[in-house]
Order: C-alpha cells, then sequence, then structure tokens
C-alpha cells in the first residue's frame, strides 16, 4: 500500500465545498478512481483547528500514482 498525506488550511467560506471535493466520494476521488491501482480517499478534519484538514490517498503501489500522474499530463 502507498500512502499520500495532504495537508489544507481552508477559508471558513470555501469550507462546505472543500469538504464536498475532497470526501471519499467527491470528485478528487472520481478523477483518481479513472486511475489503476487507486485504492481510495480519505478527508480528515483536524481536532486542533476546524478549518484544518487532512486528505488521504491510498494506491496500491507508487507506480499506480506516477502512471496516473502521466496520465493527467496526457489529457
Amino acid at each position: 500500500m502507498f500512502v499520500i498525506v495532504y495537508e489544507y488550511e481552508v477559508e471558513p467560506p470555501r469550507v462546505a465545498e472543500f469538504e464536498r471535493t475532497y470526501a471519499g466520494d467527491g470528485v478528487w476521488a472520481e478523477l483518481f478512481s479513472r486511475a489503476g491501482g487507486y485504492r481510495g480517499t480519505e478527508l480528515l478534519r483536524s481536532v486542533a483547528g476546524e478549518h484544518r484538514y487532512v486528505v488521504i490517498d491510498r494506491w496500491e503501489r507508487p507506480s499506480d500514482f506516477d502512471a496516473f500522474q502521466a496520465m493527467m499530463e496526457r489529457d
């Protein structure tokens, strides 16, 4: 399993949009699901600050993520 973790601080007026986009069934996950080896996305909100988030993307192997990036560069 290959895991990528992103951390974001979101402006209050954009929180709802951000949560919709980066949720496990959001646009972000929908885009990644076009690639082989993608295993899912998880959105977590920080308890330290209500506008801080962690997005966790799971891939079978690093090469699956690399192939996805190459596919996006071609599109």
